[in-house]
């Protein structure tokens, strides 16, 4: 959804802005290779064998859900940016070129704002939405902002996006699809040495939730961080709270689960998931479920461990193998 208005924007400004120029500004954009993260078996394929196990499999699937927005959003801003550097300015202020407001082309009632900052090492991107009766920055919603600082093959940087920003134009939502509703500021931030595998994504949830219409998942002041270190070895964390009622072993409270994965330089690792009730709030229906699993280069599992209390309401041999085939130590989870 962020791409649709990220474009609309791009459109509404060029043509409100005339002529067109050739590129006159070199400013770098945050590509999605910056900010993808890659745990073991995302790339699916080949190099998958075996049974995987469900730690794991949520790790990749979380990973690659949160790639597809994540991504969405920074190849929509990038667009801007590239196109508008090959557009004049219709003012400065101070350091920033400042582009709008120009009202949307297509017949909606908003009015959109770009301000750009920067050279051909670091630069900075803001996205303002409004009415169409806007007259600057000052009247209308910063929805979209980011940064980058390029130094030879090392890139660092973020973005942020503002969803209850979004959430008061609804303009910007013609045509979804999705029944979501989502709530608060996601923070997105990286560092990347294109040189090596290194890379580092973390993404902060500031009065974050997700309403699908079934269940209202609880972000706020979770993250999702992607470790992973020049030779490849690497982690993983999400956190969430939430009902698992609809599971079948718990009721309507609120219980917090958490997964984390470790990963040596082959991609072989362990994978741990943990859903906990607060002193104050949650009815599982046995206690704390707690998750283990442990797997090999190729993905395949070779040890698993679920809470006994739960374990005996899965098939038969849902407990396998030995602790020992583990490549990577306990410890090296955390807490």
């Amino acid at each position: 959804m962020q791409r649709n208005a990220l474009l609309v924007l791009a459109l509404s400004a060029l043509a409100s802005n005339g002529c067109w120029l050739a590129p006159t500004y070199d400013t770098p954009v945050i590509e999605g290779d910056d900010v993808r993260m890659d745990p073991p078996g995302l790339d699916g394929g080949f190099r998958e064998a075996g049974e995987q196990g469900e730690a794991y499999v949520l790790a990749r699937d979380t990973a690659n859900d949160a790639n597809a927005w994540v991504s969405d959003t920074v190849e929509g801003m990038g667009e801007v940016v590239r196109t508008l550097n090959g557009y004049p300015e219709d003012r400065r202020e101070g350091q920033w070129r400042v582009y709008g407001p120009h009202v949307d082309e297509d017949g909606g009632d908003l009015a959109w704002l770009v301000r750009i900052s920067g050279d051909a090492a670091e630069s900075s991107v803001e996205i303002y939405v409004g009415d169409d009766t806007a007259g600057d920055a000052d009247d209308m919603d910063l929805i979209l902002w980011g940064d980058i600082a390029v130094d030879g093959s090392a890139r660092k940087g973020g973005f942020a996006i503002d969803f209850d920003a979004y959430a008061r134009h609804p303009e910007l939502a013609a045509g979804e699809r999705s029944a979501e509703v989502v709530t608060g500021t996601i923070h997105v931030d990286f560092a990347r040495d294109t040189k090596t595998r290194s890379k580092q994504v973390d993404i902060v949830f500031d009065g974050v939730t997700v309403d699908d219409g079934d269940d209202l998942v609880d972000f706020d002041g979770e993250t999702y961080a992607f470790h992973r270190g020049p030779d490849g070895d690497g982690s993983f964390h999400l956190g969430a709270r939430s009902s698992f009622e609809t599971e079948g072993w718990s009721g309507p409270d609120v219980e917090r689960m958490a997964l984390d994965m470790v990963w040596d330089r082959s991609q072989a690792g362990r994978a741990r998931g943990m859903i906990v009730e607060s002193r104050t709030e949650g009815d599982l229906l046995f206690g704390d479920v707690r998750l283990d699993e442990c797997f090999d280069g190729r993905g395949g599992l070779t040890w698993r461990f679920l809470t006994e209390a739960y374990a005996k309401h899965e098939p038969a041999g849902y407990n396998f193998g030995s602790e020992k085939t583990c490549v990577v130590d306990e410890a090296a989870l955390g807490e």
